[in-house]
């Protein structure tokens, strides 16, 4: 699943450059084809979306912005394109919260935050972890002080301290 979301994230943003003019080495289609493709390309990441199982898409989401976020040292589309779709499960976590694993969604935030939170002057401007914010937000607001349970269960149990998520 990780390697068919990050075609489809790939596709779309080539298909964007495409749009907006750049090079992209494909062949060019003309801009009816290229709209077309790239609203059939938008539908389908919307469907794994809601249909694929949220905790595995939210693992696949961290995992490419851990790897992409590794490759690039500043915002880019790419991670925008991850990120928009991780936002996009953090608002239907209400709705999922009988299938959702918090505690997966804590080990993956804070993987990131020991590989990208090194710098405390940087952290309110990287946008991986005002991501990561709002989606452990979202988890306190529906689990309240469980939360810490699963934090328990999950972060604590790393063999890297945690400096980041507090009570």
């Amino acid at each position: 699943m990780r390697e068919f979301s990050e075609e489809i994230l790939n596709r779309l943003l080539a298909e964007d450059e495409v749009k907006e003019g750049g090079k992209v080495e494909d062949k060019q289609l003309d801009k009816v084809e290229n709209e077309s493709l790239v609203k059939t390309l938008n539908s389908t990441m919307l469907r794994i979306l809601e249909n694929a199982d949220p905790n595995d898409m939210l693992c696949v989401l961290f995992d490419l912005l851990i790897k992409n976020r590794r490759r690039i040292t500043n915002y880019s589309k790419i991670l925008g394109l991850i990120i928009k779709c991780i936002l996009k499960l953090t608002k239907a976590l209400e709705q999922l919260i009988n299938v959702i694993q918090p505690e997966k969604i804590l080990l993956k935030s804070h993987l990131y935050l020991l590989e990208f939170g090194t710098d405390p002057s940087k952290l309110g401007e990287d946008i991986g972890i005002k991501t990561i914010k709002t989606i452990l937000n979202e988890l306190v607001k529906l689990y309240k002080e469980r939360i810490w349970e699963f934090y328990a269960k999950s972060v604590q149990t790393h063999p890297r301290q945690d400096n980041y998520i507090h009570k």
